[in-house]
């Protein structure tokens, strides 16, 4: 594993809320991971990826991701199959953060959406499709 880059184990009972703060380093989960019905993202000065590619989602098809954006000059970014819808409406814009949604809003049939809701001053936010070198991050940090 490359320093300043973390693979966030699952903790075994986890609990359907996760919260992370990532505080000058990236936080990244990626694989086959199991996705809480409720996560709290704090990037600080830090970035959190959370690549859902392969992610186990929850049984109502829901991810809620709260964005807590006051302080600080970190990148949150999502990584979503095509076909998840994307919905951003309960997201509170401000300060000099982008908000890049590059999937629809709303999902195919039977697909999920992620509900992005909380602050976003001072915070990038991108949610994104696969890309070519997303399998090569995947294997890289399983190592």
């Amino acid at each position: 594993m490359t320093q300043g880059r973390d693979v966030v184990p699952r903790p075994p009972g986890l609990p359907m809320r996760l919260e992370v703060e990532s505080r000058w380093r990236t936080i990244r989960r990626a694989g086959d991971w199991e996705v809480p019905a409720h996560l709290k993202v704090s990037p600080g000065p830090g970035a959190v990826v959370l690549n859902m590619l392969q992610a186990r989602v929850p049984a109502d098809r829901v991810v809620r991701v709260e964005v807590e954006g006051h302080s600080g000059a970190g990148t949150v970014l999502l990584i979503v199959p095509h076909g998840w819808g994307v919905d951003v409406v309960g997201i509170e814009r401000g300060g000099k953060g982008d908000l890049i949604v590059d999937e629809q809003a709303v999902a195919r049939a039977g697909m999920p959406t992620v509900v992005l809701t909380g602050v976003q001053r001072h915070v990038s936010v991108k949610v994104r499709g696969r890309r070519w070198w997303d399998a090569w991050f995947n294997t890289r940090d399983a190592n």
